[in-house]
């Protein structure tokens, strides 16, 4: 029987104001379902309290700054129970230390957004804070702006050379780790491959500046550490799986897709079951409050099985492209050309694209009553007047790959 284990999800996610992004990261999320998720850049600010959640991730943890910058989050699966003790939160919105239990057994979590400029000395200061409270386990996570190993975790453009030199802040960085006892997750799993994390249209460049740290007594239980895609961000997310004491708890519930109950094509399909069923059912041996009682488990069924069937078409078309993507970034990574890059640009929109329509259950769900007496729920996306910032959005998302410059 194979042991028990948890993921911790983290990503540069470059803000979380616009309701997409929200949910292209709960779609993601939803999909790995990690117990810990860890994003830095939310751009939420003090003024308004920042709504992250869903039914998979009700408990959410903030440290914001006074204007829409920066900002680090701590989300927990509803499975992996966590329970704060303690918590600090830095009010430049670049530190978020939690201390508590998951599933009873102690962790310490810190989130981190580190500056461009000193970054190491302000990691120095976190983890001073860190250490005077942290119990149990340590994971630190979060975007460094700045990388352990500059030969391995940077790639220059076209044009430029490869340092032949450690960078100051990769020295800085590498003596840190080394004199506190604390183990980059990812480069522990992956000795000696090149992967990285952020890709810089500017320079044309890719580096690995997000990062896991744990301490030496926790390196026994990592299992696996891997990079994802860069799609709906400027940085690819990380996720890390370690050895758990205890398996999660629980089970979700069942819940009906509504589109399932609007469309023609649905609909006949769902009342051709039901008169067959009740065609069949109601007899002289079979009272009609049984039958109707019984119903309710066939159409359940049915709908079940009808969305299932949808949901793995639309999963299987975008995991083709998601792959696309990876294999082109792979490409782009060893051989950054224009060419490779506008074709990445193009697969990121259409993944963008797939993203907006999957989002469209979630964003009309919100949209205020008043709203929905007078526009048409069921209108495509483009031609609802409350969401005409569809198009400005992707244009605002697609362009940090192209003419950045």
């Amino acid at each position: 029987m194979s042991k028990p284990q948890f993921s911790i999800f983290s990503m540069n996610v470059r803000g979380l104001n616009v309701q997409f992004k929200r949910h292209a990261l709960f779609r993601d999320l939803h999909k790995t379902k990690p117990a810990i998720v860890c994003v830095q850049e939310t751009h939420f600010s003090t003024v308004r309290t920042p709504h992250l959640r869903s039914a998979m991730y009700p408990v959410s943890f903030h440290s914001t700054a006074q204007t829409k910058s920066r900002g680090v989050s701590v989300l927990f699966h509803k499975d992996w129970v966590f329970k704060c003790t303690n918590q600090y939160t830095d009010p430049l919105g670049r530190l978020l230390i939690l201390v508590g239990t998951m599933n009873e057994l102690p962790i310490t979590v810190a989130n981190l957004y580190l500056p461009n400029v000193n970054p190491v000395c302000f990691l120095k200061k976190a983890y001073s804070k860190i250490k005077k409270l942290m119990e149990g386990s340590l994971f630190m996570c979060g975007d460094f702006n700045c990388v352990p190993d500059t030969a391995l975790d940077t790639r220059p453009g076209q044009n430029r050379a490869q340092p032949r030199k450690q960078l100051p802040s990769s020295r800085h960085l590498t003596d840190f780790l080394r004199s506190s006892d604390l183990y980059d997750a990812w480069r522990i799993s992956n000795p000696s491959t090149r992967d990285f994390t952020f890709f810089s249209p500017v320079h044309s460049s890719y580096s690995r500046i997000d990062l896991c740290l744990i301490q030496g007594s926790t390196v026994p239980r990592l299992l696996a550490a891997r990079i994802g895609s860069i799609t709906w961000s400027d940085h690819a997310p990380i996720t890390m799986d370690f050895e758990a004491d205890y398996p999660a708890r629980g089970m979700g519930n069942w819940r009906l897709n509504d589109s399932l109950i609007v469309s023609g094509a649905d609909v006949s399909d769902t009342s051709a079951v039901l008169q067959e069923y009740f065609t069949l059912n109601v007899t002289e041996d079979v009272t009609i409050s049984s039958a109707w009682l019984a119903h309710k488990a066939v159409v359940r069924g049915h709908l079940i099985q009808r969305g299932a069937t949808r949901k793995k078409a639309f999963n299987t078309q975008m995991t083709s492209v998601q792959r696309q993507i990876s294999d082109l970034e792979s490409q782009h990574k060893s051989n950054p050309t224009p060419d490779l890059l506008s074709r990445l640009t193009t697969l990121r929109q259409d993944l963008i694209q797939m993203t907006l329509q999957s989002s469209e259950r979630a964003i009309l769900s919100r949209i205020p009553l008043i709203t929905k007496s007078v526009v048409p729920l069921r209108r495509p996306l483009s031609t609802l007047p409350i969401l005409e910032w569809s198009a400005k959005l992707e244009r605002q998302l697609t362009r940090q790959y192209i003419n950045k410059g």
